[in-house]
């Protein structure tokens, strides 16, 4: 018995029973309680080798072929793990309907060592398919069932379960809960365990969320830790998130000169590992570089790259920044009427994709074209309806910006209005110093 792993015999004890439909309360009597049965099944070390052996001869099970049942036990486990390490494999590759369906073919239950890992990829699955409520019950429930189960913290699911639940929350412009998963994700993180290269991810995105929030000085620390790491970083979508964290906040404090080096050799990687999501970003990035140092040529080609790459694209929200920054450049430059096709073009965009934050820069942008060529009515609801975003969505900076471009429009105009105005912007301005500025006593 000491030689047996008492874990291992409350496996085998436990499909036995369930093999022949036998509940806990079947095997209990006099002599052993379903709670006794029940912790032998889950390998509670404390639990009498007598009620074992007793449990054991209910069963008509011989002690000696224990070692040859734990083996084959452990056979059929290393079967199914493989299964759903295809069944990941399949998901990954688009197929996640096909997924679900091999998953749901495994019946397994939650006492089973496996739970976790089915409760994983199933949220992976839903979350794929767009049902997020769905994926975020399942995925906490992979990470109680890991949880309980110490020893399959190894395959680090519990952390891959809190990085898949802060993509979640980071698409939805939730970047606070986000961050929150993304750090719990780390601290669940196994160095020794499997998916190594998990703790990468939760790393780029936590640095992602960081400067989302403004918290660029945190951001860039984390960016720099990634940085030293990128020989040991293998999965190449990290590698070009890392580059284009690093664009953004150098460019950022205005080096120019690194952030445009850095953009570059993260276009040569995208481009011989045909990523092409990441390109179009690195490409409106290096366009931005150039357009602040008012290298319009420049910022110009790289603009219209990026716009080449359109329909190669996943996700279509990336084409509205481009065409917002290509509007910004020819009203940089006074071209009127490249400015206003750019634009709506973005706007077209952005009235699919009304919750993305770029479709409130886009009509902000508009606003400001046709504020600079007087037509003020046309800005004002440009700018109204960039307010209205803003405050659906409690993006307080957004709200105020466009407060204040609303208010230059109508100070020429009726008193009343322009008052009216002022004193929506003055109640953004404190709301926004309330969330940025510290409470001191």
């Amino acid at each position: 018995m000491q030689s047996l792993q008492i874990d291992k015999i409350g496996d085998v004890i436990r499909k036995i029973r369930k093999k022949r439909g036998l509940r806990l309360e079947d095997l209990a009597d006099d002599n052993i309680s379903p709670a006794t049965i029940s912790n032998i099944e889950r390998g509670i070390p404390h639990v009498h080798p007598d009620k074992i052996r007793y449990l054991l001869s209910k069963l008509d099970l011989d002690l000696d072929a224990l070692p040859k049942l734990i083996q084959e036990e452990r056979h059929e486990l290393e079967r199914l793990r493989f299964r759903l390490t295809s069944i990941e494999t399949l998901h990954d590759l688009g197929h996640a309907d096909e997924a679900l369906k091999r998953i749901d073919e495994l019946s397994l239950d939650d006492t089973h060592d496996l739970a976790a890992a089915v409760y994983y990829l199933k949220g992976k699955c839903y979350i794929t398919k767009g049902h997020l409520r769905r994926a975020e019950r399942l995925l906490f429930n992979a990470i109680r069932l890991t949880g309980q189960q110490p020893e399959q913290q190894k395959y680090n699911l519990e952390a891959a379960a809190f990085c898949e639940l802060g993509a979640v929350y980071f698409n939805q412009h939730r970047y606070e809960q986000a961050l929150q998963y993304f750090e719990n994700g780390l601290s669940a993180f196994h160095q020794d365990g499997e998916r190594s290269q998990l703790r990468y991810l939760l790393l780029v995105n936590k640095a992602a969320c960081l400067d989302r929030l403004g918290r660029t000085g945190e951001a860039f620390q984390t960016v720099e830790t990634l940085w030293h790491d990128l020989p040991r970083i293998h999965h190449v979508p990290t590698v070009l998130k890392t580059y284009e964290l690093r664009t953004e906040l150098l460019l950022r404090q205005r080096l120019s000169d690194d952030a445009i080096s850095c953009a570059l050799e993260g276009l040569e990687i995208a481009r011989l590992n045909h990523q092409y999501d990441r390109a179009f970003y690195l490409w409106t990035l290096l366009g931005n570089v150039y357009f602040q140092n008012r290298d319009w040529e420049n910022a110009e080609l790289c603009y219209c790259l990026a716009l080449r790459l359109k329909n190669r694209l996943r996700d279509q929200q990336m084409i509205l920044k481009a065409y917002t920054q290509l509007g910004l450049l020819y009203m940089a430059r006074q071209k009127w009427e490249q400015t206003r096709e750019q634009l709506e073009q973005a706007l077209k965009l952005g009235r699919q994709h009304p919750y993305s934050p770029v479709y409130a820069d886009a009509l902000m942008a508009m606003g400001n074209y046709y504020r600079l060529r007087k037509e003020t009515k046309e800005a004002v609801d440009h700018y109204r309806e960039a307010v209205k975003w803003a405050r659906k969505n409690g993006d307080r900076k957004r709200e105020r910006d466009a407060l204040f471009h609303q208010a230059q429009c109508l100070r020429e105009g009726d008193p009343d209005w322009f008052r009216s105005c002022l004193e929506e912007l003055y109640r953004a301005e404190k709301a926004l110093r309330e969330i940025t500025t510290p409470y001191r006593s």
